[in-house]
C-alpha cells in the first residue's frame, strides 16, 4: 500500500526477505532481514502481549533495514560503517511514520502517532517518541529523523509526566527525500549534518540543523 515514495526492499537476484512469527517472548536483538530471518515476537520479554499494531511497527523497523542496506552504492560493505545511532534511528522514523499512515488514514484513529496519541503502546508510535532523550531512552533509537519530518517542537512539553528536551527548529524534510539524497551518503553525526545542509528545505536555516543535531 502507500508508503509515502520510500523504496521497497526488493532484493537483488530474486532473493526473499523473511519474516518468522514466534510464539513466544522477545529475547534476542541485533537481527535485520537482509543478513537472517527477522523474527518478529507474540509477546514482550515480561510476557505480555504485543498489539496487532505493535507487530506491524516491528516488522516496518526490521524492512527499514534491509532497505537502507540496498540503498547504500557497496550494499552491506557501506552500510556496517554508518554508525549505530544512524541505523537504527532511521527504521524508527519510517516504522512511526509508516504505522501512522495505517493506523491514522487507513484504519481512522484521528491522532494515532501524533505527539498526543497516549494510548500506551511502544515507542515510537506514543506520544511520536517526543519524549526521547539520552538521559532515559536508547542512545542510539533516536527521534532525530523524525524531527526532521514533523513541525512539532517538543521542548519543555510534557508526554505522560515526561518533559521533551529537545528544541526542535526544523520540519518539512521528507523521508523519501532523506532516503535518496541524505541517507545513502551518511556514515556519522558530521556527514549526516552536512548533507542535511545540502538538501535542507526552504525556511529551515543551518544554525536550525546545527541546534537539532547536537542533541544527539
Amino acid at each position: 500500500m502507500d508508503i509515502d515514495g520510500l523504496k521497497r526492499p526488493f532484493r537483488p537476484n530474486g532473493d526473499k526477505n523473511i519474516y518468522i512469527a514466534i510464539n513466544g517472548k522477545r529475547s534476542w536483538s541485533g537481527y535485520n532481514l537482509y543478513l537472517v530471518p527477522s523474527r518478529i515476537a507474540r509477546y514482550e520479554s515480561n510476557g505480555i502481549e504485543y498489539d496487532s499494531d505493535e507487530v506491524f511497527s516491528t516488522t516496518i523497523h526490521e524492512t527499514a533495514h534491509t532497505s537502507h542496506i540496498l540503498i547504500m552504492n557497496s550494499g552491506l560493505i557501506q552500510y556496517i560503517q554508518v554508525s549505530t545511532l544512524i541505523r537504527e534511528s532511521w527504521p524508527i522514523a519510517v516504522e512511526w511514520w509508516l504505522t501512522k499512515l495505517e493506523y491514522k488514514n487507513t484504519r481512522g484513529i484521528i491522532n494515532y502517532g501524533d505527539y498526543n496519541f497516549s494510548t500506551p503502546v511502544q515507542y515510537p508510535n506514543r506520544y511520536a517518541y517526543q519524549y526521547w532523550n539520552k538521559s532515559i531512552s536508547s542512545v542510539d533509537y533516536t527521534t532525530m529523523f523524525i524531527n526532521l519530518f514533523d513541525n512539532h517542537n517538543e521542548l519543555n512539553q510534557w508526554y505522560g509526566g515526561i518533559q521533551g528536551t529537545i528544541n526542535d527548529l526544523v520540519q518539512d524534510y521528507t523521508f523519501s527525500g532523506i532516503e535518496s539524497n541524505i541517507l545513502v551518503h551518511s556514515y556519522g553525526n558530521t556527514s549526516l549534518t552536512n548533507n542535511l545542509k545540502n538538501f535542507k528545505p526552504n525556511g529551515v536555516t543551518n544554525e536550525q540543523i546545527d541546534i537539532l543535531m547536537q542533541y544527539y
